[in-house]
């Protein structure tokens, strides 16, 4: 495989996109706390690990999108 081409993903896009995200998670997160309130701390803790999650891609990881052409 060679690489044609290669674009590196906006960082304004990605944070936007983790902020985006992140409300509907919560939202629907904060939805199902109150359905299920037994399982409130798994839900608390899968806002927590998408955070953590968006946090990693916005500061520690860089999006690149390649065009390969096999050989």
């Amino acid at each position: 495989m060679t690489v044609i081409d290669e674009k590196e993903i906006e960082q304004d896009e990605v944070v936007s996109l983790c902020h985006h995200q992140i409300e509907k998670i919560t939202h629907r997160a904060n939805e199902l706390k109150m359905r299920y309130p037994e399982a409130s701390d798994l839900f608390e803790s899968y806002i927590t690990s998408q955070k953590a999650e968006c946090k990693d891609l916005t500061n520690e990881i860089i999006g690149v999108t390649f065009l390969l052409q096999s050989k």
